[in-house]
C-alpha cells in the first residue's frame, strides 16, 4: 500500500517514457502502474458489500477478513475446457428435446412447414424469409428507420414470433419458463407455413431458442433496473429514520 501511494502521474509517465524511448516498447499499458491499489481494494469492499456503498467499520472489518482468508478455486485448463466442451448439459438437453418433439409434430403431420430462418446457406430459405411485406403493420418502425438497407419482416415469421412472445408472455416469471413456453407452442395448434418442410424442424428449433434466449436477457435487464429503482427509493426513505 504504501508503494502504491508512492506512484505519481509524473513517475507514471517516466516510466512509459523510459520504456518507449530506451527499450524499444511499441507501446505501454499503463492500468497497473497508475491505478491507485488502495482504491482497487475499497472497490473490492463495496462491491463484496452488496448495497450498502458504504459500511461501517466492524462490517469493513469483517469484509476485509472475509476477502483476505477467502481460498479461491483453483480450475486447471484442462478442466475449463472439459466444462465448455460437455455437450450434455441442461441446455442442450432441452434444445434436443424441443427438436424431437418439434420433429415428431412434422411426422404427425400436425405442423405444416413454416417460416424461421435457418443458419446454412440455403438460398431458397434466405429467399423465402425477405420476401416481406411493407404494407404489413409490423413495417411501420422499419420504414422510418430504412435508409434502403434493412429488410422488411416477413409475415410468417411475425406470426411465429407473435405466438412465441404471448407465450413468454405467460410463463416469463416461472423458473422452468422454457419448458413451459416450448409445451405452450407445440400443444397449441397453429399452422406454420413454410416451403421447404426438410429444414422446418431445425429451423424452427434454432428460431425458438435463439428468441428464448434474446427474450430473456433483455427480460432479466429490465427486472435488474426495476429492483435498482426499488433499492435506491428504500435508500432515500433509510435515511429519514434514525438507526
Amino acid at each position: 500500500t504504501n508503494k502504491g501511494l508512492q506512484v505519481t502521474i509524473q513517475s507514471t509517465i517516466d516510466l512509459s517514457k523510459h520504456l518507449l524511448e530506451n527499450c524499444n516498447f511499441e507501446y505501454v499499458l499503463t492500468a497497473k502502474i497508475c491505478q491507485d491499489p488502495l482504491e482497487k481494494f475499497f472497490g473490492i469492499i463495496r462491491q463484496a458489500s452488496g448495497p450498502n456503498d458504504h459500511p461501517t467499520t466492524p462490517s469493513f472489518l469483517h469484509l476485509n477478513f472475509t476477502i483476505t482468508n477467502t481460498d479461491a478455486s483453483k480450475l486447471l485448463l484442462e478442466d475449463l475446457r472439459e466444462i465448455f466442451h460437455n455437450k450434455t448439459n441442461e441446455r442442450y438437453e432441452k434444445i434436443n428435446r424441443l427438436r424431437t418433439k418439434l420433429d415428431q409434430l412434422v411426422e404427425d403431420g400436425t405442423w405444416e412447414p413454416s417460416d424461421i430462418f435457418h443458419k446454412k446457406q440455403c438460398a431458397s430459405c434466405i429467399l423465402f424469409l425477405k420476401s416481406g411485406n411493407i404494407n404489413h403493420p409490423a413495417a411501420e418502425i422499419v420504414a422510418l428507420k430504412s435508409k434502403g438497407q434493412l429488410i422488411y419482416p416477413n409475415n410468417f415469421l411475425f406470426e411465429f414470433l407473435s405466438i412465441v412472445e404471448h407465450s413468454f408472455e405467460k410463463f416469463c416469471m416461472d423458473y422452468d419458463v422454457f419448458e413451459k413456453v416450448v409445451e405452450d407452442i407445440t400443444e397449441n395448434n397453429f399452422n406454420l407455413k413454410y416451403t421447404f418442410s426438410e429444414h422446418t424442424v431445425d429451423v424452427a428449433c434454432e428460431i425458438i431458442v435463439y428468441y428464448l434466449q434474446i427474450r430473456l436477457r433483455q427480460f432479466s435487464y429490465q427486472e435488474n433496473l426495476k429492483q435498482k429503482e426499488v433499492s435506491r427509493e428504500k435508500k432515500k426513505i433509510s435515511k429519514l429514520y434514525n438507526t
